[in-house]
């Protein structure tokens, strides 16, 4: 995939880059089948999680697992069927705290709340 720099526009004093939806759709469903989340009160090293994840989420096809910010993590799953079907096994529990997790969609607001 080849990325090319979009010049953005001034409105309303701020910066706007508008691109076409299928410039962004290749993403859109790569990351259709992942989820994302972070632990409450609790900040796992990347290591500590993965591992975590790779022997609670093996039934559900795990495939990967990326940091996104200092809590944030994105795990991505085979299919979106075996994403929704570890959504739906919860809730899930790391260290007895609980996991906030959300399934991965465009509008997703990957900030924790």
């Amino acid at each position: 995939m080849k990325l090319a720099f979009i010049p953005p526009e001034i409105i309303e004093c701020k910066p706007v880059v508008r691109y076409k939806s299928i410039d962004v759709l290749p993403g859109i469903n790569r990351w259709s089948s992942s989820a994302y989340g972070y632990v409450m009160g609790m900040n796992p090293s990347t290591g500590v999680m993965e591992n975590f994840v790779k022997n609670q989420w093996s039934s559900f096809n795990f495939e990967e697992m990326f940091r996104l910010s200092s809590r944030i993590f994105l795990f991505k799953f085979k299919s979106d069927e075996d994403s929704d079907c570890m959504l739906a096994s919860g809730p899930w529990m790391f260290a007895q705290r609980p996991m906030i997790l959300k399934s991965l969609t465009p509008e997703a607001n990957l900030e924790k709340k």
